[in-house]
């Protein structure tokens, strides 16, 4: 993170494609992605959505490599796609768990977290115009992002290999 002098409000919200893997990636896509971390702006406040694959990763890696900030996770209602990765007591990570109210969307998690954001970190697997990506939450979370003006950092996985 280059950011050394911290706002005091200022948080990162995280958001990213489901089938993300960092194993499986590759060395390419993962050095590429190591650098586009290190140029994020440090933040008091790191804000993920629960779901498997890429929130599951970055929440966990920021909660290991920054201890001391806040880590928020926003648990839809629907637990279909969702990693507990913060309740394994063994890792016993600093978690604020927010959980959205019953019946609630994926649209409704999103919300939440660019509500509460400064700014988006965005990682789809493929660019909007992509056929795969017409459902994808990481590009509704994108829009609800631009919508609001916020900061938008991109890291499209296809295009980093």
């Amino acid at each position: 993170m280059t950011n050394t002098l911290l706002e005091p409000d200022f948080s990162l919200a995280f958001t990213g494609t489901l089938t993300f893997d960092h194993n499986l990636q590759g060395e390419d896509v993962f050095t590429n992605f190591c650098k586009f971390i290190d140029g994020l702006p440090l933040a008091v406040e790191y804000i993920t959505g629960a779901a498997v694959g890429f929130d599951s990763f970055i929440g966990q890696w920021m909660a290991i490599h920054f201890p001391m900030m806040r880590h928020i996770v926003y648990v839809p209602s629907n637990y279909s796609k969702v990693s507990f990765w913060w309740r394994r007591p063994h890792y016993g990570y600093d978690v604020e768990e927010i959980q959205c109210p019953g019946g609630t969307t994926y649209k409704y998690r999103n919300k939440q977290m660019v509500n509460r954001a400064t700014e988006l970190v965005a990682v789809p697997r493929y660019r909007e115009s992509h056929p795969l990506s017409r459902r994808s939450g990481t590009w509704q979370t994108i829009k609800l992002a631009r919508k609001q003006n916020k900061t938008v950092h991109l890291f499209i996985l296809e295009e980093n290999k």
